[in-house]
């Protein structure tokens, strides 16, 4: 579990340019829905219910945190659409029958232990599925303890528990995911973007925690069909929120600003190695692969600042 200490090897430039490129490969991934909106003549009312949504999300904790702004948001905004008899695609309408009847038919089902057993003994299946594997692996391992990073980066409060927190993090979540797969289900990570959204919907403790699980549990099995009538325009306005709020506009602007800036001609080229760096890993993060963007970004500004330091010292 020594890996659980790799996010300290993420620079803050790294770390600003993996959530430059999650947070636009969110942002542009609603595309879709406006375009269909547009194509079913209802381009309009999507941007409109959606800017609402985005509106509400963005505002409502100014004014209160008592209930979660993305669930209101949601409310409205879908209520409104109703109300209107607006001609917006629901979750329902654009999924495959059934997904969303409810109940527990919904659940997955315990996986064949045979076929895994025969699929593990194949070199062909092995060869297919470990590259994506390793790839996933990375990604949750890093967005895991980098969403812990987040947390204390927007808190200010940095860990300081008597036990060593991302290796419990690690195999929590290395568990969890072994739990679900031979039950059926997805794996998980600890997601930055719905932890940026949860701290600030004033989530921040164990309770927002469970309540999630418990939330997603009972929207599965008892509120599917209620959870079908959302509207996707008002699922796009927050899905642009998380896309917004994850993007590190803060530190990219800094790093900018830093190399515009005065100074000396060896402070000035380090500036240059970590805008690169920050540049590199949103690229590749968007245009990529998020693992690889991750990896790019770490060798690329600690190799540079390495030949950098090793030549000006000569």
């Amino acid at each position: 579990f020594n890996l659980a200490k790799t996010a300290n090897l993420v620079s803050e430039e790294v770390l600003s340019g993996f959530l430059n490129g999650l947070g636009f490969i969110l942002l542009f991934s609603q595309a879709k829905v406006f375009k269909a909106a547009k194509a079913a003549g209802a381009l309009v009312p999507a941007v409109g219910m959606a800017s609402l949504c985005f509106s509400i999300v963005q505002l409502l904790p100014l004014v209160t945190k008592a209930v979660p702004s993305s669930l209101v948001g949601l409310v409205v905004a879908t209520g409104l659409g109703i109300m209107l008899k607006l001609p917006l695609a629901t979750l329902e309408s654009t999924a495959p029958a059934g997904t969303f009847s409810g109940g527990l038919s919904s659940l997955p089902s315990l996986i064949d232990f045979g076929q895994l057993r025969r699929m593990a003994t194949s070199s062909s299946a092995v060869k297919l599925v470990m590259p994506a594997a390793i790839s996933i692996m990375i990604i949750a391992l890093v967005e895991t303890l980098l969403a812990g990073k987040v947390v204390d980066d927007m808190t200010g409060n940095m860990d300081d528990a008597d036990y060593d927190v991302p290796k419990r993090s690690v195999l929590a979540m290395s568990t969890g995911n072994l739990v679900s797969a031979f039950l059926g289900g997805f794996g998980g990570c600890g997601l930055i973007p719905q932890t940026v959204l949860n701290l600030k919907s004033g989530g921040g403790g164990p309770f927002s925690s469970i309540s999630y699980a418990l939330a997603m549990a009972s929207f599965v099995l008892f509120f599917a069909p209620l959870v079908g009538r959302i509207s996707e325009a008002a699922l796009a306005g927050i899905m642009i929120t998380v896309a917004y709020d994850t993007v590190a506009w803060s530190s990219s602007f800094k790093s900018i600003k830093a190399v515009m800036g005065k100074g000396g001609d060896d402070t000035r080229v380090q500036r240059l190695i970590d805008f690169f760096a920050l540049g590199l890993s949103s690229y590749i993060c968007y245009f990529g692969n998020l693992a690889v963007g991750i990896i790019g970004g770490v060798v690329a500004q600690r190799g540079l600042h390495s030949i950098f330091n090793r030549f000006s010292k000569d």
